[in-house]
């Protein structure tokens, strides 16, 4: 079953590259937490957990989601992440 909802999901790799990556591409997007008055940004803390963070961008809003398994692929566990989750944001 489908469900609809007016944001847009976006799976990340929470390698500490990656995730500086990330951080200055959402600056750069000006992303905040959404329906937050407060305006608050996202850290490397944030995005290097498992919790989901959903952010905004103007009237954009976005669920930022871990990816899992993929930094423990990198470490040598033997788990195999499927190929759409290797795919780094």
């Amino acid at each position: 079953m489908s469900i609809n909802t007016q944001d847009f999901d976006l799976v990340h790799d929470r390698a500490k590259d990656n995730v500086a990556r990330l951080l200055l591409a959402l600056a750069e997007l000006g992303a905040v937490y959404a329906d937050d008055h407060r305006r608050l940004t996202p850290n490397e803390s944030h995005l290097v957990g498992l919790g989901n963070q959903l952010l905004q961008s103007g009237n954009l809003k976005f669920d930022l989601l871990p990816a899992h398994g993929v930094s423990a692929a990198r470490r040598g566990s033997s788990r195999h992440p499927s190929p759409a989750s290797q795919a780094r944001v």
